[in-house]
């Protein structure tokens, strides 16, 4: 029983490992060489070729005979390897590719690993957004998940795209942080952003009739 055991841990961390590669080689040949179209995305998808293909060695070299008993462990292996690609694609490659953090972290680098603090907002507003093409790149990600069209240079709120914002502001006003810090104080700034925005500015948003 425990030679069995200790069998299956090997066969099991083997097949991780296998994973993991396979895993790392699938998303460099895909970002280097195919045409992306939304990292997050695609990153998941280099997840599911990882698992298909080491199911396929786990059943074209690993597996002595078919073992209907197993049948259930395997599949809670290969949910827990998709999961765990899933949990990867969103924290490092989405993250990296999105983060205003990590933006600023090499924006100060590259000026020598300090910059005026009074400087941050001309950083955002003139360098940020025009470097990495933010509003662009954002839009095209919201096209290719079918929440908003273009029509006519206005930008529409598909019903998916509805949803998703009814629930984005429920959340925000009901389960974020009520006091949260800022530099150096506790406020409730971010529960409601959009509190005192100037009337006069918000109609100049809308598309015209």
């Amino acid at each position: 029983m425990e030679d069995r055991r200790l069998g299956s841990f090997i066969k099991y961390s083997l097949l991780a490992v296998i994973f993991v590669f396979l895993l790392v080689v699938t998303y460099v040949v895909v970002m280097t060489n195919a045409n992306v179209d939304v990292v997050l995305y695609d990153s998941l998808w280099c997840v599911l070729v990882a698992v298909v293909l080491t199911a396929l060695i786990d059943i074209l070299f690993l597996v002595k005979k078919i073992d209907i008993k197993r049948a259930y462990e395997k599949f809670f292996f290969y949910c827990s390897l998709f999961l765990c690609g899933i949990v990867t694609a969103i924290m490092v490659p989405a993250v990296l590719d999105r983060s205003l953090s990590f933006y600023l972290l090499e924006k100060i680098a590259q000026h020598g690993g300090a910059v005026n603090r009074n400087s941050l907002t001309h950083i955002f507003t003139n360098d940020y957004v025009k470097e990495h093409r933010l509003m662009d790149i954002r839009l095209t990600e919201q096209l290719e998940s079918g929440t908003v069209t273009i029509k006519d240079d206005c930008i529409v709120l598909s019903e998916r795209g509805r949803n998703l914002a009814r629930f984005s502001r429920w959340f925000r006003l009901n389960m974020l942080p009520s006091q949260r810090l800022i530099l150096d104080e506790y406020t409730d700034d971010l529960v409601d952003p959009f509190k005192g925005i100037e009337q006069s500015r918000e109609s100049s948003y809308k598309c015209s009739e």
